[in-house]
């Protein structure tokens, strides 16, 4: 384990934010929900939204029970770390992923998109 800029990296290589959420902020869980929400009312093809839903579902899982204002563009470096994935699925992910993130900004969970560090 070792100490961050305001992040606890742990064994599982996953940085845990050691600020406190925002009030009104919910966990990835929900906000993904809400997400999802905006987006099946959007008139969006069923297709991508399935593939939304369950890649937004893997990062949730491996990311956990967490607000979603402790996502840093670290937390999505060590996701991407762990991945296998060629070029070109990892650029169709990260849009997933940003699409997502601009959702969370706009509603005012986060400052910033974390997709935008990403090298």
């Amino acid at each position: 384990m070792f100490w961050g800029e305001g992040e606890v990296v742990v064994a599982s290589r996953r940085p845990i934010s050691t600020a406190l959420p925002p009030v009104g902020c919910p966990d990835l869980h929900a906000a993904i929900d809400s997400f999802l929400a905006v987006k099946a009312g959007a008139n969006l093809r069923p297709k991508y939204l399935t593939s939304l839903r369950l890649y937004l579902g893997q990062f949730a899982r491996w990311a956990g029970p967490v607000p979603v204002s402790s996502l840093t563009v670290h937390v999505l470096q060590a996701w991407f770390a762990g991945r296998t994935e060629a070029a070109s699925t990892q650029r169709s992910n990260v849009g997933r992923l940003s699409s997502f993130f601009a959702f969370a900004v706009r509603q005012g969970w986060l400052p910033v998109n974390p997709c935008d560090s990403l090298e």
